[in-house]
């Protein structure tokens, strides 16, 4: 009756295993002391020996089930840790790999654009040295028209779209001339005008610096300023 209206409540393992605690010190410092030199002393150290014994397996007994719940906890706890994170990670890896996929083929295309750009630039390029040596030739000055068709022909520059620059980001201007339409620019080269042959050249120096120095408000025909930021 006593029981039903005071419940027990369960005590808790701390104070289940203090007195067994005490007594493991105790009996430790006993057997460092110990010294076995008579047959008295053999029989007590086997007498401790079985007491030992039992004294472990009832610490093993007392705190084993707590162990037990407890590694069993934390195996839970990691599989469900593992179930909540597993399909984060296949997701993360998923769209890295994607990402990553179109990171490639805009390089890829970009790689592309820029040798086709560069290739009708080389073109270009290779038709201003013809035609700057036509013009030169028929002027009557073979030995410089034979002196332009040797030189190495270097495009002029091929444009690239300028970047969205970012808040704060400092970027650098600068300016380039693109020809758009050669026979328009040869067309304004033969008017006799001095120094108008300085823009007809198979690498283009004279453009581009009439372009750093006029920006938008260049104006040679059949060219174009490229405007550029880095």
């Amino acid at each position: 009756m006593i029981a039903e209206v005071y419940p027990q409540q369960e005590v808790p393992l701390e104070v289940k295993v203090e007195p067994l605690k005490q007594e493991s010190s105790a009996i430790e410092r006993l057997v460092t002391e110990l010294v076995i030199a008579t047959p008295e002393d053999h029989d007590r150290a086997c007498a401790w020996e079985k007491e030992i014994a039992e004294k472990e397996r009832r610490a093993v007994e007392l705190t084993q089930p707590t162990v037990d719940a407890l590694n069993k906890a934390v195996k839970e706890a990691r599989e469900l840790r593992d179930n909540l994170v597993t399909p984060f990670q296949r997701a993360k890896q998923a769209l890295k790999a994607k990402i990553g996929a179109w990171r490639d083929e805009r390089r890829s295309l970009a790689a592309q654009a820029a040798a086709t750009a560069q290739a009708a630039i080389q073109r270009q390029a290779e038709d201003m040295a013809l035609a700057h040596a036509a013009v030169l030739a028929e002027s009557g000055n073979a030995a410089a028209a034979d002196l332009v068709l040797l030189q190495p022909v270097v495009p002029v520059v091929v444009p690239i779209a300028p970047p969205v620059a970012n808040n704060g980001v400092v970027t650098r201007e600068s300016w380039s001339a693109e020809v758009t339409d050669l026979s328009a620019l040869i067309a304004w080269v033969g008017q006799d005008i001095p120094n108008r042959s300085r823009y007809l050249t198979a690498c283009g120096p004279e453009l581009n610096r009439e372009a750093k120095r006029l920006k938008s408000g260049f104006g040679i025909p059949g060219v174009r300023p490229v405007r550029k930021f880095c």
